[in-house]
């Protein structure tokens, strides 16, 4: 027996549509990414994180914004 995904009754749920995908596992968007060869816009998840100083910069600055309003 030989496994043949031509031959599928029902497309199973896919994330993406692979040509090379008989199983999609659901992967993040990272990973998917870079599976698929980077060829796809990037998530926001694999922006570059923000340091701990820049954290707090963002911080205060948004909620500087809320109390001058």
């Amino acid at each position: 027996m030989v496994y043949d995904p031509a031959c599928r009754a029902e497309a199973p749920l896919k994330k993406n549509p692979c040509p090379d995908c008989y199983h999609c596992q659901f992967c993040s968007d990272d990973r998917c990414n870079a599976c698929r060869g980077g060829k796809y816009k990037q998530s926001v998840s694999s922006c570059r994180k923000l340091s701990v100083q820049e954290q707090i910069v963002l911080y205060d600055r948004i909620n500087s914004q809320d109390i001058a309003e």
